[in-house]
């Protein structure tokens, strides 16, 4: 008996399709399913590079980013501060491109400015009272998460580690940079970054170890480049890295995570975050304190906010206006290792090198001013 091949019958849906158009559904699908494979490979870098740019400025006042990402914390495995990609308008003051007066110190690098070449907006992030902050005089925080700690009474605790703790500061994205000057020449990979740690956030963790030890402070500077190598993982290898220096030293109370914010409009334009000092042009600097809200154990986050709130204040009152709104979020950012754990952002990937350091000189004043 002859075996023939099911055909289709047009009076009979439900019968089989014949082999020639189920191959071709079939081949069909297999290539619906590679495509989609090979599109989430080409977007995943892009993903990730777009959560390097989430929107603080959304987080803080409410304003719609020109750089739609969603505003939401990373998962505890992979922590990634939220970034800023957003409109300033309700909430900056426009700076002129660079102080008429910005004398550089014998560590930064001259001009003090990017170069007029590349697509860069001077500003400044502010807040004032009414925009759904906690607040206390010039104090401001955006407050992720459902607690509502009491700012007076965390300015007035004693920090709860002895005097003249050792300073461990880390980076676990070193490879964050600054866009390029007239006279700093160094490459600049996509997501503005550079694995050369004299252009990198580490320079700055440089500047900072020099202003503490110049005070008589205790510092360990860790310079590895924990993302050099892979974005994916930074916070596992970072985080092993403190535990590691906790165990080896335990006079270690305060950790330090500086990092270079992301500040991006549409296009290519990049926003720098600077304003004028004594010191010459600074980098806008933000403090972020995580918190158990996500369910990691954290229970004395409030000593790191205690001391992020005393450097919160200090600098508004040497440098008024260079430190943003701190966040507070539900995120722990490994920040349960020690009782004076911080996330510092140090300017944005629109800021010069210059700017970052003379921010740096400033952190380290003050915190040394506290730690003693």
């Amino acid at each position: 008996m002859e075996n023939k091949a099911p055909v289709p019958d047009k009076q009979n849906p439900k019968r089989p399709v014949g082999s020639t158009a189920l191959t071709a559904a079939v081949l069909g699908l297999i290539a619906l399913v590679f495509t989609a494979i090979n599109l989430w490979d080409s977007a995943s870098p892009l993903l990730a590079d777009a959560r390097i740019g989430q929107a603080i400025l959304a987080l803080e006042a409410g304003v719609t980013p020109l750089t739609q990402v969603p505003a939401t914390e990373p998962p505890q495995t992979e922590q990634t501060p939220p970034r800023t990609s957003a409109a300033t308008v309700e909430t900056t003051a426009v700076y002129p491109p660079t102080a008429a007066n910005s004398p550089q110190g014998d560590s930064a690098i001259s001009p003090a400015r990017p170069n007029d070449a590349e697509n860069v907006i001077t500003t400044l992030i502010t807040a004032s009272p009414g925009q759904g902050y906690l607040e206390f005089g010039d104090i401001y925080i955006k407050n992720n998460t459902a607690y509502s700690p009491d700012i007076e009474g965390l300015l007035q605790q004693p920090l709860t580690f002895s005097e003249a703790p050792t300073v461990l500061i880390i980076h676990t994205h070193a490879t964050e940079c600054y866009t390029p000057t007239e006279l700093d020449s160094y490459e600049v990979s996509e997501g503005d970054r550079c694995t050369d740690p004299g252009f990198s956030v580490v320079r700055v963790g440089d500047e900072l170890t020099d202003a503490l030890r110049a005070q008589g402070i205790r510092v360990i500077h860790d310079r590895t480049l924990f993302d050099g190598e892979s974005y994916t993982g930074a916070y596992a290898r970072s985080n092993a890295a403190v535990r590691a220096w906790l165990k080896k030293d335990p006079s270690i109370a305060v950790v330090l995570d500086i990092h270079r914010d992301a500040l991006n409009a549409e296009g290519s334009t990049r926003y720098r975050l600077a304003l004028e000092t004594a010191s010459g042009d600074a980098a806008q600097m933000l403090i972020l304190v995580g918190t158990d809200g996500s369910g990691a154990n954290h229970p004395n986050w409030q000593s790191n906010l205690s001391l992020g709130l005393k450097l919160q204040r200090g600098l508004n009152e040497i440098a008024p206006g260079i430190v943003r709104p701190m966040l507070l979020t539900n995120g722990s950012y490994d920040q349960e290792v020690c009782p004076g754990a911080l996330l510092i952002e140090v300017g944005a990937n629109g800021n010069s090198l210059s700017d970052a350091l003379v921010s740096a000189g400033y952190l380290g004043e003050v915190l040394g001013n506290i730690l003693k």
